[in-house]
C-alpha cells in the first residue's frame, strides 16, 4: 500500500468510528436490608428506606465509571446509614434494552440499634450486582439490585440488600 492509500484508510476508519460518550445518571431506589446479625440467630429482620446514587459511565457496549451512593434505612428503632463510592462496570446490550452491572464500593456505615442510642461508625465494603431496564429514552427501571457487604475487619457484621427504583440518565 502506498502512503495515500494508508492515509485514506485511516481517514475512513476515523470518520466511521463512534466516540465514547460520558453518561451521568442519578437514581433513587427503595432498599431492604437483612439484619439477622443484630437479632436472635436464625431470625430474619428487614429494615427499609431510600438509596440515592450518582453515577458516571464512559463507553458504548462496555461502560466503565464510578458510583457514589447513600442509604438511609430504618425500622423499629434500628437505623443504618451508609455512604460508599467505587468503580462500576455495565454492559449496554445492543438489541435488548437491559443493562447488567457490577460495582465494588467502599465507604462508611453508621448503625444504631435503638432510637436513643448513638450511631457506631465503621468502614464498610459492598459488592453490588444488578440489572437496569430502559423504559423511556432517559429513564431506566432498576429491576433488581443485590448487594452483599460488611464491616472491614469483622467477620460477624455481614448484610444483604435488595433494591428497586428509577435511574435518570442526563447525557
Amino acid at each position: 500500500m502506498n502512503r495515500k492509500s494508508v492515509l485514506l484508510l485511516l481517514l475512513a476508519v476515523a470518520a466511521t468510528a463512534r466516540t465514547a460518550h460520558a453518561q451521568i445518571a442519578a437514581g433513587i431506589s427503595i432498599t431492604g436490608q437483612n439484619l439477622s446479625q443484630y437479632y436472635t440467630p436464625g431470625a430474619s429482620e428487614w429494615i427499609y428506606g431510600p438509596t440515592i446514587s450518582l453515577q458516571d459511565e464512559h463507553g458504548h457496549i462496555l461502560k466503565l465509571g464510578g458510583d457514589l451512593r447513600a442509604s438511609f434505612l430504618r425500622r423499629d428503632g434500628v437505623g443504618v446509614n451508609s455512604f460508599a463510592v467505587g468503580p462500576r462496570a455495565s454492559f449496554k446490550l445492543p438489541v435488548v434494552p437491559i443493562r447488567p452491572y457490577a460495582e465494588v464500593l467502599i465507604g462508611v456505615i453508621g448503625v444504631r440499634s435503638t432510637n436513643t442510642g448513638p450511631f457506631t461508625t465503621h468502614v464498610e465494603y459492598q459488592y453490588v450486582f444488578g440489572v437496569d431496564h430502559a423504559v423511556l429514552p432517559h429513564v431506566d427501571w432498576r429491576v433488581l439490585e443485590y448487594s452483599h457487604g460488611g464491616v472491614i475487619n469483622s467477620s460477624e457484621d455481614k448484610r444483604d440488600q435488595l433494591s428497586t427504583g428509577l435511574i435518570f440518565r442526563f447525557f
